[in-house]
């Protein structure tokens, strides 16, 4: 097994529309998550509030004029030094063994991309009816 040094590097990044209690969320389980080498969150919110939760966290911020996650994923993947991209969702769960997974399935130079099953945050039960039809 590759040591962690040698593992593929992760960018974070994630869109967000004022929902800075969703924010604070997921950055408080990313900051306990090792191997992630930067967050990146491309915020169109309409005050400081996000801006300032990413901030405070150590998660570098693009501001975008307004909302539409594709163009807020672009704007913070450009901004990205990873090896490896993320696309999180703040109403998405991500775990230490999501990332360790990602990073050593990333070795092979054959795979470009890929997923894993989406699960929804806890708070969002109104969502978690999408679960089986995103998988």
């Amino acid at each position: 097994m590759p040591s962690a040094d040698s593992l593929p590097t992760v960018s974070v990044i994630i869109p967000i529309w004022n929902d800075a209690a969703q924010l604070r969320g997921i950055l408080g389980v990313l900051g306990g998550i090792n191997g992630i080498l930067e967050i990146i969150v491309g915020d169109a919110s309409d005050g400081p509030e996000c801006r300032q939760i990413a901030e405070q966290a150590g998660a570098r911020v693009v501001s975008c004029p307004q909302p539409n996650r594709g163009r807020q994923m672009n704007a913070a993947a450009a901004l990205a030094s990873g090896d490896v991209l993320i696309f999180q969702h703040s109403d998405t769960e991500t775990s230490q063994g999501h990332i360790d997974a990602m990073r050593r399935t990333m070795i092979d130079a054959q795979t470009v991309g890929g997923g894993y099953f989406r699960r929804f945050n806890p708070h969002h039960r109104s969502r978690r009816w999408m679960e089986p039809t995103v998988r």
